[in-house]
């Protein structure tokens, strides 16, 4: 119900009263670390400034405004500016993400399938498991894309930090997917055969003061002597490899990233 002051002098204060719906341009480049900064205009349609005074006060009582448990507002402001003949009221609102239900539904649980991604190329590819939990993590890592989608607003205009954390991590688990298939093709073709790219020679002499001669000729046989490895020995060195730089990369690129979206805004 709308509330009608009138003074002796004849003027007429009218406080409106009703329940607003507004919308305003966001900003998720910070999800969900963003602060967001809403604006309100208000003014008399077709009335100027010798008919309609508008005003605003000087503080905001919030005696009835309740917790939102999604956003926490940070602070309220009001200006009044005249345009156009007519007064404008401008209120403007600072609010900011809660994040801590995000950070422990979303954040933290990418983070630990990048890591168990990473830990996937120490899985033996003669066990039979390797393929399926890449795919597996690479399924998962869809699933996060889609919850993104639904939970992202979509008049943003500017991509989210968070949009290419998950993009980078989906790129790493289909690297991934593909070396395993690329792996088990040539394990099963060339797993025993010599890797003839790469040969290590070994030699190995214990030479004492009584056998010099005897230590000798082995020594010369051992030196015409190649150790060779196969593509199955090769390509498990290659797993930690890949594991021990990914591993990094994951550390380094998560840190960096979650330090700049924390402390952008």
């Amino acid at each position: 119900m709308d509330s009608v002051d009138i003074s002796y002098d004849g003027l007429v204060t009218w406080i409106p009263g009703g329940i607003y719906s507004t919308a305003c341009k966001v900003s998720v480049k910070y999800y969900p670390f963003d602060v967001q900064t809403c604006e309100l205009v208000y003014f008399a349609s077709d009335e100027i400034t010798s008919t309609v005074h508008l005003n605003g006060p000087s503080t905001i009582i919030l005696n009835d405004y309740t917790d939102n448990s999604e956003w926490k507002l940070l602070g309220v402001a009001v200006s009044v500016t005249e345009k156009y003949k007519t007064y404008y009221v401008k209120l403007q609102c600072k609010i900011q993400r809660r994040a801590d239900f995000t950070v422990y539904t979303m954040v933290l649980p990418l983070t630990t399938l990048a890591i168990i991604n990473v830990f996937t190329f120490l899985v033996p590819i003669e066990s039979g498991e390797k393929g399926s939990l890449a795919i597996t993590l690479f399924l998962a890592y869809g699933f996060f894309v889609t919850i993104t989608r639904d939970a992202l607003p979509h008049n943003s205009l500017q991509v989210s930090y968070y949009i290419i954390y998950i993009t980078i991590l989906l790129a790493l688990s289909m690297f991934t997917v593909i070396y395993v298939i690329l792996e088990a093709k040539i394990y099963s073709r060339l797993g025993t055969t010599e890797f003839r790219i790469c040969r290590t020679s070994k030699v190995k002499a214990i030479l004492t003061d009584i056998q010099i001669e005897k230590d000798t000729m082995s020594l010369s046989k051992m030196e015409s002597s190649k150790d060779t490895v196969t593509w199955a020995e090769m390509m498990s060195k290659l797993d930690i490899v890949f594991c021990c730089s990914s591993f990094v990369f994951v550390v380094l690129f998560s840190s960096v990233l979650w330090s700049v979206v924390y402390v952008g805004d």
